[in-house]
């Protein structure tokens, strides 16, 4: 499918925020809503948009996020496939990709507790561990993830990030239920979905639904709503930059989330008890621009960074931003 720059221009909007009508989206873009409708139903035809998902801020409802990273040994095919899919029916297991570098697999883990984790990864070691060669597990901490400017050639106009995650400043205890559990799980699958629907399946009234999504934006416990993309159909590639720094003190820290806050090809900053002191997650259209990224970032950091390796996010299998059981 050829995309144009209208496409690329919904495709951002969507970004900003996927729950926005057809409506508000034309006038937005200067359409009629339903060539808007159209657009965005042929990209979903053609899997250019797979699915629209929530970010949750999973640490607000009590869970810890872990992340592994596996390096396997001597493993046919075959076995990779169902370690991938016993992984991707995981409950657990949030986010599943397949990566080339120094790692094979990535993903991410919510949990209530580090026992939980560790019945979690006995039981996978248990099960697979003969064909691990190494692995990391680090704890997530935060994420600071942006939009998409680099699809519309636009460069960030802020040097805040759209998305703070696992962060609570305050420590004030955020109050939730059940029904904002059921409301979660429903927009975690579809941050699209129709509130009469949710209304319907979960039995409440449409302002009820309303007023607890409103709550649960304002507490945290939703940053945004994304669509989620088949980067490679539109013509871009997914990498991550993993370095370290001679300090991480909050001078140079500073220099680095203005530095990633301000790029319009950087798509998150994470951060993570026993990761790299540098993680960030690029998207490019080929190597060259990737190259060019790096030597900015090489001659920016100069002073700071001691060493960098890099790695290609190849086949994403699984992304929900919720332990749906």
């Amino acid at each position: 499918m050829e995309i144009d720059n209208i496409d690329k221009k919904i495709i951002y909007e969507l970004d900003l925020n996927s729950r926005q009508s057809y409506k508000e989206l034309g006038k937005k873009i200067r359409l009629n809503k339903n060539t808007v409708q159209y657009r965005i139903k042929r990209l979903e035809k053609n899997k250019i948009i797979k699915n629209y998902y929530t970010f949750i801020d999973t640490s607000k409802l009590g869970y810890i996020t872990f992340r592994i990273l596996i390096k396997f040994k001597n493993i046919p095919s075959q076995k990779e496939k169902e370690i991938i899919q016993y992984l991707k029916e995981s409950n657990e297991i949030g986010w599943l990709v397949s990566i080339e570098g120094s790692w094979d697999l990535t993903s991410l883990i919510w949990v209530k507790d580090h026992y939980e984790f560790e019945e979690f990864w006995n039981n996978f070691r248990n099960k697979f561990g003969e064909y691990i060669l190494k692995k990391r597990i680090s704890i997530f901490t935060k994420l600071n993830f942006y939009t998409r400017p680099y699809l519309i050639d636009k460069k960030k106009d802020t040097i805040n990030p759209v998305v703070q995650y696992h962060k609570n400043e305050n420590k004030k205890k955020i109050d939730f239920d059940n029904k904002d559990i059921e409301i979660l799980k429903l927009l975690a699958k579809n941050s699209r979905i129709e509130l009469v629907k949710i209304s319907q399946k979960l039995e409440m009234t449409i302002n009820s639904v309303k007023y607890r999504m409103k709550k649960m934006e304002k507490n945290g416990i939703i940053n945004a709503y994304k669509p989620m993309l088949d980067i490679k159909k539109l013509g871009y590639k997914y990498y991550k930059f993993q370095g370290n720094l001679k300090n991480k003190n909050e001078e140079v820290w500073n220099k680095v989330k203005t530095f990633c806050h301000t790029h319009p090809n950087i798509l998150s900053l994470n951060e993570y008890i026993n990761g790299d002191d540098l993680e960030i997650n690029i998207q490019v259209k080929d190597k060259e621009e990737l190259r060019k990224i790096i030597e900015t970032i090489k001659i920016e950091f100069q002073d700071e960074l001691i060493e960098f390796e890099i790695s290609e996010f190849y086949k994403e299998h699984k992304f929900v931003f919720f332990p749906i059981k």
